[in-house]
Formats: structure tokens, sequence, C-alpha cells
């Protein structure tokens, strides 16, 4: 797994659960361990256990990830991140929570430009608070 810590924020990521399709809600504790390696604070920590992910209907390859992210100075919130891929891909930051938490870039500035109307992002929160009340 190699992990490049820049603006492009290119990752490697090797799932074992590869099949998502559309609006399946998945757990992806891999996704989180690789969100955790790339925290901005060392008071910081995104959960593995407390992850998932989900495909959206709007892009053609385009997964939702929201996990569960703890700071000291921030508290206990869910940050949500994108991927283009499950296998390997860039992610960057989905909401203020992950964009805080992680070096990830901002999505909704650059890259895909996504918004929280997107599928996808409100589902992934929805399948959180579901799985992780």
């Amino acid at each position: 797994m190699k992990t490049i810590k820049n603006t492009l924020a290119i990752i490697s990521l090797s799932l074992t659960s590869l099949s998502a399709q559309a609006s399946d809600c998945t757990y992806n504790p891999k996704v989180a361990d690789i969100l955790a390696t790339s925290l901005r604070f060392p008071d910081a920590t995104v959960d593995a256990k407390q992850s998932v992910a989900i495909k959206s209907n709007d892009f053609k390859n385009l997964y939702f990830v929201a996990a569960r992210v703890n700071s000291e100075s921030f508290g206990s919130n869910i940050g949500v991140w994108i991927s283009n891929s499950l296998e390997s891909g860039m992610i960057f930051s989905a909401n203020s929570d992950a964009a805080i938490t992680t070096v990830f870039p901002d999505g909704q500035k650059s890259g895909p430009k996504v918004k929280t109307s997107d599928h996808g992002y409100n589902e992934a929160i929805a399948c959180f608070k579901k799985k992780y009340k």
C-alpha cells in the first residue's frame, strides 16, 4: 500500500469487498485505515471500525465514504470523503469534518467538485447513523 500525501492525494486502496453496487452501503474498515494514516493533527483519529462506503448514482466511478472522526479539539463527528475507486484512486474530503481531520484536498472546491446534494453523500451519512447509532 502506497500513500502519496500531496495535493492530488493519490492513494492505493486494497479492499476485500469490491462488489458494491449503486445504493449499497458497505462496511469498509480498510478505507478508514488509509484515511487514518493521513491525519492533520496528532490528537485526531479515524475509527476504522465505524466506516461505510456507498457508490454514487450521479457519477460513473465515485464512492462516498463516511467514518467516525475524533479530535480533542473538534470532538466526535462524521467525516465524509470521496474516492473514484475502491481499488486504487484519488481521495478528496467531502465535508468540513473530513477536511479538518485529514490532509485530503476539498472535493467540493477541486477535483470532482461534489455537492452535499449529490447521490451518495447523504446516503452514506444515513447508513453510517443507522449502523452506528
